[in-house]
């Protein structure tokens, strides 16, 4: 993948929220526009969206995310990697937890 980052569209983000971003966006096919009201999980996606606090770093959802997608076959359906990754996220966010 090859990405290119117009400065001007991106002021006060940091080189490590770029990064992430760009690695969520190169390694799955994801739909950062998000849907109809807010998400109660926080997600590097979130990077552009307007009045949106974007995280510092990709969150434990990411991670979890990217986890599930690669540990299922590549003919897996949609519905198997969300439920996978949510799977994986409660897993991650437990683990923090103890």
């Amino acid at each position: 993948s090859v990405v290119l980052i117009d400065s001007s569209a991106a002021p006060g983000k940091t080189l490590q929220q770029l990064a992430d971003y760009a690695s969520m966006r190169s390694f799955a096919s994801v739909d950062d526009r998000g849907g109809e009201g807010a998400s109660a999980t926080s997600s590097i996606l979130s990077l552009f969206q307007d009045g949106e606090a974007a995280p510092a770093e990709m969150t434990d959802f990411d991670w979890a995310y990217l986890d599930a997608l690669y540990k299922l076959p590549r003919t897996a359906k949609g519905s198997a990697i969300i439920e996978a990754a949510w799977s994986a996220y409660r897993t991650r966010v437990r683990d923090d937890q103890q």
